[in-house]
């Protein structure tokens, strides 16, 4: 069974979803992702525009391993349950 990566858009939101619980009240900006990853904001905003996750992967991993996050859960599409 072969599973799908997420875009770097759908990444985000994953990343975004975490961070809003330790952030509170205010909204998470890209640039709080980037914090968190460790990178600059550009890298961000260019793996954005180009929609290219490959440039994220280590920080993520790394972000991973520091906040004990599986990173399955951030990196792969969910597929449908199909009945049969």
């Amino acid at each position: 069974m072969a599973h799908d990566f997420v875009n770097v858009t759908e990444l985000l939101e994953r990343i975004k979803d975490r961070l809003s619980k330790s952030i509170g009240e205010r909204c998470v900006l890209d640039s709080d992702v980037a914090a968190a990853l460790g990178i600059k904001k550009r890298i961000l905003a260019n793996a954005k525009y180009r929609n290219s996750n490959t440039k994220l992967l280590e920080p993520v991993l790394r972000y991973c391993m520091r906040e004990r996050i599986d990173p399955i859960a951030l990196l792969i599409k969910e597929k449908p349950n199909k009945k049969e």
